[in-house]
């Protein structure tokens, strides 16, 4: 945790100097201004920049909304119905690593500017559902928005929580972000999505809080 402190003050310099992150093709240029924002345009944020990042030819919504934790839960389950279990994998399982159908994992904090999803991987076993599954579920309440990496470095840097508990544990171990699927155009400039790791991200935003044993109900 020793390096927070300069990567923090790296990442205020670089937006004091106003330096933009790249954003794709298609989507409107700017850094909105999300400082204080309410949850509701922080949600419309998220929403709009993961669906700016979804993989050629997917066109359903990046992000679903739904009014509280049993909405949330019942939208994964009506999702993944005719998949067997074998296929998906839930916190908590361990499996060996190859491609499974669906993966489903909570979440740290979401990243309203940069549409990113933060993940704390304790281990090996809870990495791949993030990573070796075709479709990567995000069930997360509206509690963990927050509006850049700058707070959530800041709260890292701390190490304490975010404001509005977007952190669930003091110290997270393996953190990682998870900005849409992953791309490049290395070859000829042609984008390839994904890179590796999951074809589509999808975040199930509930109102409300969503217990992460929670979902280790969708189990069936």
């Amino acid at each position: 945790m020793s390096h927070l402190p300069e990567l923090l003050d790296r990442i205020r310099g670089a937006l004091a100097d106003g330096e933009r992150l790249p954003y794709p093709a298609g989507e409107p240029e700017g850094r909105p201004d999300l400082a204080g924002a309410d949850r509701e345009s922080l949600a419309a944020r998220i929403s709009e920049r993961l669906d700016a990042l979804r993989g050629p030819g997917d066109r359903e919504p990046a992000v679903l909304r739904v009014p509280d934790a049993a909405a949330a839960l019942r939208t994964v389950r009506e999702a993944l119905e005719g998949v067997p279990r074998a296929e998906v994998l839930l916190p908590g399982d361990a499996r060996e690593p190859r491609d499974y159908r669906a993966g489903v994992t909570g979440a740290l904090a979401l990243v309203a500017e940069t549409g990113s999803v933060l993940l704390e991987v304790p281990d090996r076993d809870s990495a791949w559902a993030s990573l070796a599954v075709e479709t990567h579920w995000v069930v997360a309440g509206e509690d963990l928005l927050v509006p850049d990496l700058v707070t959530v470095y800041s709260g890292l840097a701390a190490r304490a929580g975010l404001a509005a508990r977007s952190f669930r544990r003091e110290n997270p171990t393996n953190l990682v972000q998870v900005t849409g699927s992953s791309r490049t155009a290395d070859v000829e400039k042609i984008v390839v999505v994904p890179a590796h790791g999951p074809t589509r991200l999808r975040v199930v935003l509930s109102r409300e809080p969503v217990p992460a044993a929670a979902l280790r109900t969708l189990a069936g």
